[in-house]
């Protein structure tokens, strides 16, 4: 009983604010053929409050919404345990919203509500929502979400694809930057960040990945999201032979010095610190100590020792080829054996 005089407040307070702030949004009110879906949207659920509309029900009963691209994963870790310990002291005090699809009882809004009070043996107040399509029910699990949950605790792609799902349930005739900006005033979103989520969706699904896992930055993703999956499936492919696995802010920028030209592995690799830096050889003089060599110089080869020795390493390449030919290991003593078998033999 004390559970439902909460629930009864907290609806009586909702119809009380509603009432008072009607003559101060009489000025604004504009006709339901001048709303934008989404506004409509919003409207229809302000009015979830409905004092003859809620049931309760076994945790059991009701089924996670099927299209999981914009479910949201459940609460873990302290969200979990504080959400716990609210509901078991004050009771479920926010109906979650269902839509009953044939004899499915499908969860629009408040799965993790549904957890807690299943974990705890407790009955789920909840709301019916009259559904049309699919699509609009999509809508509803979007706005609920983008109300319910901090952006910044949403996944990259979860985030683009909610987004998405409303981009999408404007009329065709309406204009994008009208549509950007609705979205951006009943969500708190600045219109430059809608855009770059909405990019996502140019990502292939090897860096739409490594954006959710944290394994490169949001920059990387949207300024990658620019170029053709080829080039992404190419990179991803790199990464892959290379054992990399993260893109930084660093490796993008050299990346996108060449955003049209093609990718040659030299290039991959010197974006990603991989190349092999080669010193450059600088000429020295070699000073060889004339006294050290005449002794091994021939008569008449004293004032050409340079000439001398440039013949002599000539030679000396030459037997080494030799006797590789052979698969001998070259050495200056088997070069002795095999002058004296030679002389030998003759």
């Amino acid at each position: 009983m004390g559970k439902i005089n909460r629930l009864n407040s907290i609806k009586a307070k909702y119809n009380s604010d509603t009432q008072d702030n009607i003559q101060a949004d009489s000025h604004a009110k504009i006709s339901d053929d001048e709303m934008s879906p989404l506004a409509e949207l919003v409207s229809q659920l302000d009015a979830k409050y409905d004092t003859d509309k809620i049931y309760y029900g076994n945790p059991n009963e009701f089924k996670l919404y099927p299209n999981e691209k914009i479910r949201l994963k459940p609460h873990t870790g302290d969200k979990k345990e504080l959400l716990r310990e609210s509901i078991k002291q004050d009771g479920v005090l926010d109906p979650a919203l269902v839509w009953i699809k044939g004899n499915d009882k499908i969860i629009l809004a408040g799965q993790n509500r549904n957890i807690i009070c299943r974990e705890e043996n407790m009955q789920l107040p909840y709301i019916v929502k009259e559904i049309h399509d699919e699509k609009q029910a999509d809508r509803i699990v979007v706005v609920t979400n983008l109300h319910n949950r901090q952006h910044n605790e949403m996944l990259p792609s979860e985030l683009c694809s909610m987004l998405s799902c409303l981009i999408d349930s404007y009329d065709e005739t309406a204009y994008k930057g009208d549509i950007i900006k609705d979205i951006s005033n009943e969500f708190n979103l600045e219109r430059n960040q809608i855009y770059r989520v909405l990019s996502f969706r140019k990502l292939v699904p090897e860096l739409i990945q490594m954006l959710d896992e944290k394994l490169m930055p949001m920059y990387a993703g949207y300024t990658l999201a620019s170029l053709s999956h080829e080039k992404q499936t190419a990179l991803c492919e790199f990464l892959k032979d290379s054992k990399i696995e993260k893109i930084s802010k660093k490796n993008v920028d050299v990346l996108m010095t060449r955003p049209e030209a093609v990718w040659d592995l030299p290039f991959l690799r010197k974006a990603f610190g991989l190349e092999n830096i080669e010193k450059k050889r600088t000429k020295k003089n070699t000073i060889i100590d004339n006294s050290k060599i005449q002794a091994y110089l021939f008569e008449g080869e004293q004032s050409k020792a340079q000439e001398t020795i440039i013949k002599t390493m000539d030679m000396r390449y030459k037997i080494k080829k030799k006797f590789e030919e052979h698969s001998i290991e070259y050495s200056p003593e088997e070069v002795l054996k095999a002058i004296d078998i030679y002389l030998i033999n003759r």
